[in-house]
């Protein structure tokens, strides 16, 4: 009973390990966290994504969804043309004056998502490898469960 428990909560209720500052401060390095893979896309979402090209999982934030025009100007977020608050980086704003560069991306295909580290300076995220295709995300993550002083639910 006890293997079954272990298999279903595995298949249902992945575990990670976070590897790297990419998602600094709201993930450290080090820190546990488990997923779900019953879950919808939705914007802001904590995402597993897998990058076959690099045979590597990263975790990362859902910024735009399929049809979406995504701008940055002046450390602003814009979609479809209109501002949108990241309050997830007020910290980081105070502390470093330039976050994200420019950008601008027409329209996000169908099917994909355009996702970006909470660390814009130090994430390798849909800037470098283009938008991620909604197979390759894994997981939605909901918790940190680990260190224990730690342990918090991860919303967005």
């Amino acid at each position: 009973m006890l293997g079954l428990v272990f298999i279903v909560s595995r298949l249902f209720f992945p575990l990670y390990e976070v590897d790297g500052a990419s998602m600094d401060y709201t993930l450290q390095d080090g820190q546990r966290v488990i997923g779900t893979n019953q879950f919808e896309v939705n914007r802001f979402d904590i995402v597993i994504i897998d990058v076959p090209e690099l045979n590597k999982y990263y975790v990362k934030r859902v910024i735009g969804l399929p049809g979406d025009k995504i701008a940055y100007k002046n450390d602003c977020l814009y979609i479809n043309d209109k501002f949108v608050p990241e309050s997830y980086l007020n910290d980081k704003k105070e502390e470093w004056s330039l976050l994200t560069r420019d950008f601008l991306i027409e329209k996000i295909p169908e099917g994909e998502y355009f996702v970006l580290g909470d660390n814009r300076r130090n994430s390798i995220d849909s800037r470098q490898l283009g938008t991620i295709k909604e197979a390759n995300i894994l997981s939605e993550l909901l918790a940190i469960y680990w260190p224990l002083n730690q342990m918090t639910v991860l919303s967005h």
